[in-house]
């Protein structure tokens, strides 16, 4: 089974990995207010009450080294890609929209496994492209649908996403456009450029690990 890009809602994920975000969003939860929040003297009773819940959920969390590096590409044809939650967000969730899209992908992550499915867990940087029309004579790739994109003044739009990091991005982030090829080099530059924002040692505190994909087990 091809590996499911996560939505960012539970409720369109399996239970398993459903259980395993919901884990991961309490530990963000219980980390930011821990950073934030001391008790003070006129609070001790309740505050008390509230460490002792900490502590029970802190004890359920899983380190995870995000030991794993990977950068990969994924090409979907009309049937494929209007399942994929990312490339139909590009045209505002119209699925029926979605004829055809390319996924550039770079990620740090650990794999979690349930009994059913393996989970990748981690942060990730993404450029998307979908298109509203389904060119049968090219390969489907960034480039190949920029330049159709501009030969046949197509519907094509092109994103670019990052889960799993809370640091300044802004200003790397190029303005929302519909693709042709001058601005397929303009978001493959930045998508290198907030590469090395994201995975850079410098980076290290702004990463908070989420649900990446996942997939069957055989």
């Amino acid at each position: 089974m091809k590996k499911i890009i996560a939505d960012s809602s539970a409720q369109t994920l399996p239970t398993d990995v459903a259980e395993i975000s919901r884990s991961l969003r309490d530990s963000k939860m219980i980390t930011f207010f821990k950073s934030s929040k001391e008790p003070d003297s006129d609070a001790n009773q309740s505050f008390s009450t509230l460490s002792a819940t900490t502590d029970e959920i802190e004890s359920k969390k899983t380190n995870y080294p995000l030991e794993r590096w990977d950068i990969q590409a994924y090409a979907y044809s009309e049937k494929q890609a209007a399942k994929v939650s990312l490339l139909a967000g590009l045209f505002g969730g119209e699925v029926e929209k979605v004829k055809a899209g390319v996924i550039h992908e770079a990620k740090r992550f650990s794999i979690e496994s349930t009994d059913k499915h393996n989970v990748e867990i981690g942060v990730a940087v993404r450029l998307s492209v979908a298109t509203s029309n389904l060119d049968t004579n090219i390969d489907l790739t960034l480039p190949n649908l920029a330049a159709s994109a501009q030969l046949k003044d197509t519907d094509t739009r092109v994103g670019i996403s990052v889960t799993g990091f809370t640091g300044p991005l802004g200003q790397y982030l190029p303005a929302p456009t519909k693709l042709n090829v001058e601005s397929c080099i303009e978001y493959m530059n930045a998508f290198r450029e907030i590469q090395k924002i994201v995975f850079g040692e410098e980076s290290m505190a702004f990463i908070i690990p989420t649900v990446l994909n996942y997939e069957e087990k055989v």
